[in-house]
């Protein structure tokens, strides 16, 4: 008779909605079917109809439980609704159960309280263990707050290595302009190469574009100074002083004004001003585009409305000349 029994409870059980099932087996303490009640309540599907109080009640149960998971989704529901202690205190379980977003997202909250100390604590623990957000973070601390760019270097190599684009453009960046590394174009490209090329990165394209635009260029200065003078101002303003100079350290690397013109579009077209401004320049020089003062003047005009000021200097003096 018990056997029947058993028999027709598992069949009615098998007839009941997926929400039903994962509830029941909620009930009899099942803390991953708690976990999914609240997903499937904050996400909704064919048979759950979105519900967030639901979904944080159930969470509420399965991060009792230790999952490390449902703690996260707490924390990412309480910071949506500005209740930024709330998300710490969720965060802060879930990072001490080695959920590494969770020491992530503790770090950025941090850091928007300017608690960099205690920001980098958490970033740390993240980078330990491979979550290429906090890696690139720590990086960006060293390099801006603490002024420490090898050690800003180390953690942004092993962001990038983890595939993390910014960082990527990071190691680029400071390879070309000598930032805690001795200046190495050929690694530079490498850097850049990777983020644009692999991982789609806007910044790292429009420093490839430009790295195609002045290849083999140097000799070539005397012949069209003004170009090359404000197409480095737009690309980077502090190494300008002595240009030709300067542009020979690119010459391991052959010009392709097509390849350049391409990058440099996708990357002003996801709104990088500096690759605006030197689009602008080709346009207005008729380096690597037919010379086209209107075509000029409206790259110009965009790097200027993405709040680059040497963009709205070019746009004015074209508009007055």
């Amino acid at each position: 008779m018990k056997k029947i029994l058993y028999l027709l409870v598992i069949v009615f059980f098998f007839f009941l909605s997926d929400e039903k099932q994962r509830v029941i087996l909620c009930f009899l303490g099942d803390s991953g079917a708690c976990h999914n009640v609240g997903y499937y309540n904050q996400t909704g599907d064919k048979n759950t109809e979105k519900n967030l109080e639901k979904a944080k009640k159930y969470y509420e149960k399965a991060c009792k439980k230790d999952v490390p998971q449902s703690c996260h989704n707490l924390g990412l529901l309480a910071f949506t609704d500005k209740n930024f202690q709330i998300a710490r205190e969720y965060y802060g379980k879930a990072c001490d159960l080695d959920f590494t977003d969770s020491c992530n997202n503790l770090g950025i909250l941090e850091l928007m309280e300017k608690n960099i100390d205690l920001s980098i604590k958490y970033f740390e623990k993240g980078c330990k263990f491979d979550q290429n957000s906090s890696c690139n973070y720590l990086g960006s601390i060293y390099s801006s707050e603490k002024k420490d760019y090898p050690k800003a270097n180390f953690y942004y190599k092993k962001a990038c290595d983890l595939n993390n684009e910014p960082a990527c453009n990071s190691v680029g960046f400071h390879y070309e302009n000598g930032f805690g590394f001795e200046i190495n174009l050929k690694e530079a490209y490498k850097y850049y190469k990777k983020a644009c090329e692999n991982l789609k990165n806007n910044y790292g394209c429009g420093s490839l574009g430009y790295l195609y635009l002045v290849g083999n260029m140097a000799s070539d200065v005397q012949n069209s100074p003004e170009f090359y003078e404000k197409s480095c101002k737009f690309n980077d303003g502090e190494n300008c002083a002595n240009l030709e100079n300067f542009l020979k350290n690119y010459d391991f690397i052959d010009r392709d004004y097509k390849k350049a013109k391409e990058l440099l579009e996708y990357s002003c077209d996801e709104k990088v001003p500096q690759s605006c401004g030197v689009l602008g320049t080709m346009y207005e020089f008729g380096k690597g585009a037919s010379q086209d003062i209107f075509a000029a003047k409206e790259n110009y005009k965009k790097a200027c409305d993405l709040g680059y000021k040497l963009g709205c200097d070019e746009l004015k003096r074209l508009e007055n000349e």
